[in-house]
């Protein structure tokens, strides 16, 4: 599991489905969380956090600028590990210092050519992101 500490700047509430934006680094990473809340059930702005994904919901792309994409957190990174079985290919990632690892398939790696050094974005669903209180 990714996990990205960082700090609320937003929260907001229509319905079911709530929206928090949190700080991490120089970038805002959107969560889009689905449920009943209650009064206290949602971090407010200010508060620590940490935003969890999977590694299997976190994919990779060389140049995010060339592409309209619905996903909103665009995270770049450079690759410091590939491990590939010929099914699956692990991709071990630093965004600003921060680790974070990618799972894809080992078609996907070899048609990016994953290296270690390269520079590359990991995409993540706003809909796939966990928020957890507190820092990890």
């Amino acid at each position: 599991m990714n996990r990205l500490s960082g700090t609320v700047v937003r929260c907001e509430k229509n319905g079911h489905a709530a929206l928090v934006v949190i700080r991490v680094g120089a970038i805002d990473l959107s969560a889009v969380l689905i449920g009943s809340f209650d009064a206290g059930g949602l971090p407010q702005a200010g508060a620590a956090v940490t935003a969890l994904f999977k590694e299997s919901e976190t994919a990779l792309c060389l140049d995010v600028a060339a592409h309209a994409l619905s996903i909103r957190n665009r995270l770049a990174c450079r690759i410091t590990a590939v491990e590939d079985d010929g099914i699956l290919a692990r991709v071990d990632l630093d965004f600003d210092g921060r680790p974070l690892r990618s799972l894809i398939t080992s078609d996907a790696a070899h048609d990016l050519r994953a290296a270690v050094g390269m520079a590359i974005n990991a995409l993540v669903k706003s809909t796939e992101v966990l928020v957890e209180t507190g820092s990890a």
